[in-house]
């Protein structure tokens, strides 16, 4: 067993993390983590920063998490009222009844994974109009906390509970914003390589092998979901010491 130390913060304050790796030539001597946007959690990757380097089953497998233990984990953390990064940043949003519409997620240009973009932001709304445009729903766009306004946006103000709630589809690159929609039940559009579900459930313009509406299709919905089981499951505590 190859153990590793690294600093890992959490809102306690730094701390040491120790885990067990048994496949030393698969480790390497890097290992990659990132907060996740659950409240208290992270994952690891010995591929890349921020998860992107392996796929949530991929990552399951490496960390030696059975599809069994996955399913629990996952169920724990579904059933936790766990505060969210967005949520906690736009609590004070008005919640209310709103119609159902496509929400487009605004993510920084210059953040570390901007460069993993299938699609730009005008190419994406595109999509979202002519979607919306044949089935009679609004277009808005839900605003970065760090960014800045942009004047020709229209910004959907409501709560994330009152947006997941109607129904609204949500359309983004790979923020961490999915992963509080998909944990609540909600409808997520990916057109960027994330760290959430697989490649295999990400809108891919280029070849057009998959359509919206395929991507809406109740059993493709359930298959990520499932998916994205394995993120959750594979997500590790700052006190956890051993998987």
């Amino acid at each position: 067993t190859r153990v590793f130390k690294s600093l890992v913060p959490s809102e306690d304050g730094p701390c040491i993390v120790y885990h067990g790796i048994t496949d030393r030539n698969r480790l390497g001597e890097q290992i990659n983590y990132k907060i996740s946007p659950l409240k208290g959690f992270f994952t690891f990757d010995p591929q890349g920063y921020s998860g992107f380097g392996m796929q949530p089953r991929e990552r399951a497998r490496w960390l030696e998490i059975s599809d069994g233990a996955v399913k629990k984990r996952a169920l724990f953390l579904k059933k936790r009222n766990f505060g969210g990064k967005y949520d906690r940043i736009t609590k004070n949003l008005e919640n209310r009844e709103v119609p159902p519409g496509l929400i487009l997620v605004e993510q920084l240009d210059d953040d570390q994974v901007s460069s993993l973009r299938l699609v730009s932001d005008v190419e994406m709304e595109k999509i979202a109009q002519n979607y919306a445009a044949a089935h009679n729903l609004t277009v808005a766009w839900r605003r970065h906390p760090f960014g800045g306004r942009h004047r020709d946006r229209n910004y959907n103000g409501c709560s994330l509970g009152s947006a997941i709630k109607s129904g609204s589809i949500f359309f983004t690159h790979n923020s961490g914003l999915a992963a509080e929609v998909m944990i609540r039940g909600g409808t997520v559009i990916f057109f960027a390589p994330n760290e959430f579900v697989g490649k295999n459930f990400v809108f891919r313009q280029s070849d057009m092998t998959q359509t919206i509406e395929e991507l809406l299709n109740p059993d493709f919905r359930q298959k990520q979901l499932e998916e994205f089981d394995f993120y959750l499951g594979a997500l590790v505590r700052w006190h956890e010491f051993s998987l």
